[in-house]
């Protein structure tokens, strides 16, 4: 070293590399064995954030064994312009380097279960729920075991069996709720996760697969079994909670209410009927009113207008019972009627045997003031057979199906 300044650039050389200190060693295929150690690759894996990153081949070795017997394994050492990149002065800053997060919302696998999952597919999903769930919870000295029975899971177009699971290692006194992904909606042995964090239980628009099962809260260190529940029945895929702030471990520092995402799939040729259970929230003598239009904002008349009604039969919306849990917390049991002939009233759109797509939701008046506690797509199924006699002729068949048989097209020869 022959200066001072040499030697303070060399240094900060180095504390620049030590922040930027980042490697990755993965198997990969024979086409690695291109870039020998020592060699600069441009390494692109979304999970990371990298798109082209730069990086130096530090090691290569055979994998002799499982199911990447044979493949290359390489570690990759990244490369930074930082490091190299010097100004006139001598006193050029270090830059602290933030440490890299990895997002598996990204992964090339989750973002093909994203696009797997089809828009009809998302609703029958979260408007599913479960039957014959039991969920309870056990202290095991120190920690808790939680335990999920197996039980059916409820779509409007199917039912399916899912087989329970047990669940050790929990905290003691904390809330858990669990959930697991089924992209294809074939139940069985799922794969059951538990997690502190409600959100993290329903689905979304990074997890559209999947399926909430229930919620338990574990007892404390030497106290006796609990037990929990399972999701909400017919039209309760995510419970409607309201406030926001009664979702155990989430802290809202801004109380406001909390519309939930209730999407209703219908068939045209029968009455509507759905339960809706509203955690939180003591509807007794709550005027109520949901409405369905083409879709939000449009102006005139509704095409489906339910009021608060307490005749069973009739259509509307009728307050079935208010239950309380252990602490208090109220659940009100609602029923939504929309008849039969009101159905069949309803516009149709596209082609022959396309899904009509409309909008809704769901309002309520407390204390003189409206707040809307359900919105979301009001789906009528294309595929009704029985009692399509009066459904409109004027529209045409889909590409590559008949058109509609005159009167005397199905008769047989004579």
């Amino acid at each position: 070293m022959e200066s001072p300044s040499q030697a303070q650039r060399i240094g900060k050389q180095v504390l620049q590399r030590k922040q930027l200190t980042r490697s990755f060693k993965a198997p990969f295929d024979e086409r690695a064995w291109r870039w020998p150690v020592g060699s600069v690759v441009p390494f692109t894996f979304a999970p990371l954030g990298s798109v082209r990153q730069l990086c130096r081949v530090a090691s290569q070795d055979i994998c002799d064994e499982g199911s990447n017997r044979g493949a290359c394994i390489m570690e990759l050492s990244l490369e930074y312009q930082e490091i190299y990149a010097w100004d006139g002065s001598d006193k050029a800053p270090v830059r602290a380097i933030a440490a890299p997060g990895y997002n598996p919302a990204l992964d090339p696998l989750a973002q093909a279960v994203i696009q797997a999952v089809t828009p009809i597919e998302q609703l029958l999903i979260a408007s599913s729920y479960t039957v014959g769930a039991t969920i309870s919870a056990a202290d095991a000295s120190g920690s808790a075991t939680a335990t999920i029975s197996d039980h059916s899971r409820v779509y409007q177009d199917r039912t399916v069996a899912v087989t329970g699971s047990t669940i050790a290692g929990l905290t003691s006194s904390t809330t858990y709720f669990f959930y697991y992904d089924d992209v294809a909606r074939a139940g069985g042995a799922v794969t059951i996760i538990a997690t502190t964090d409600g959100a993290e239980a329903f689905p979304s628009s990074t997890a559209p697969a999947r399926h909430y099962v229930g919620s338990v809260t574990t007892p404390a260190p030497g106290g006796g079994p609990s037990d929990g529940g399972g999701s909400s029945p017919p039209g309760g895929g995510e419970p409607i909670r309201y406030p926001e702030e009664r979702l155990p471990n989430r802290k809202s520092e801004h109380h406001m209410a909390h519309t939930a995402y209730l999407p209703i799939i219908a068939d045209r040729y029968g009455a509507v009927v759905r339960h809706i259970f509203v955690a939180g929230l003591d509807l007794t003598g709550i005027d109520m009113r949901a409405q369905v239009r083409l879709y939000g904002d449009v102006p005139g008349a509704p095409l489906v207008d339910l009021t608060t009604v307490t005749n069973g039969n009739a259509q509307g919306l009728r307050l079935v019972e208010v239950t309380s849990d252990g602490i208090g917390i109220p659940t009100s049991h609602v029923e939504l009627v929309i008849n039969e002939s009101t159905m069949e009233s309803l516009p149709y759109a596209g082609e022959i045997g396309d899904v009509t797509t409309l909008a809704w939701d769901w309002q309520v008046t407390i204390a003189g003031r409206k707040r809307r506690l359900a919105k979301g797509e009001f789906q009528i199924t294309g595929d009704g057979v029985t009692g399509a006699e009066s459904a409109p002729a004027n529209r045409i068949a889909p590409f590559g199906l008949p058109s509609v048989p005159s009167p005397t097209s199905g008769r047989p020869p004579a």
